[in-house]
């Protein structure tokens, strides 16, 4: 008797987010590459193969090939990648329905995806999401979904370089696009 695995959309994304941080970006990814890369995070026991099989790495591919996956690669020496951050907030600027003159200290922790400095000096702040698009509305579900937590990200990134995000991104891995976000 085999013992069927259920793979969910979360150990997807959370595999094809390991394969976008752990690609080597001195060279254009290729279907090859990725597929190597896959092998050995497979060996490594960081993914499993049944997630592997999953994972449709034409869809990377498509990110880099794309106008943000080219300036990330052309940046790609000002670029940081899983970028962890802490920071205290108050709690009417971290939460939509609190007022804004509420100050009770949230202490907030995350990781953003990623980020990279042109030569022009902008910031590009980018987030993958591997999201299922749903309906004629999905992507501004997904925009209104996910402002918050890239404001979030700006603003510690802000911080952070003590420089202003110029661009922030959303990339949706399922439909090869980004999507910019005021």
């Amino acid at each position: 008797m085999t013992e069927e695995v259920r793979v969910t959309p979360a150990a997807i994304g959370t595999a094809v987010h390991l394969l976008f941080q752990e690609l080597d970006l001195t060279q254009t990814p290729t279907v090859t590459l990725i597929d190597d890369l896959l092998q050995r995070l497979i060996a490594d026991d960081l993914i499993t193969p049944e997630v592997a099989k999953q994972i449709d790495v034409t869809k990377l591919v498509a990110f880099y090939a794309s106008p943000l996956g080219k300036d990330l690669l052309k940046n790609h020496t000002r670029a940081k990648r899983e970028v962890a951050f802490s920071m205290v907030l108050p709690a009417g600027k971290v939460f939509d329905d609190l007022d804004d003159t509420l100050n009770d200290p949230i202490l907030v922790h995350g990781i953003m995806d990623g980020y990279f400095i042109t030569e022009n000096d902008e910031v590009i702040l980018f987030d993958y999401k591997t999201d299922h698009i749903y309906g004629e509305d999905g992507i501004e579900k997904i925009k209104q979904r996910y402002q918050g937590q890239l404001n979030l990200y700006q603003t510690a990134l802000e911080q952070i370089l003590n420089k202003p995000v110029t661009h922030k991104y959303l990339y949706l891995v399922e439909l090869d696009q980004a999507i910019e976000l005021p």
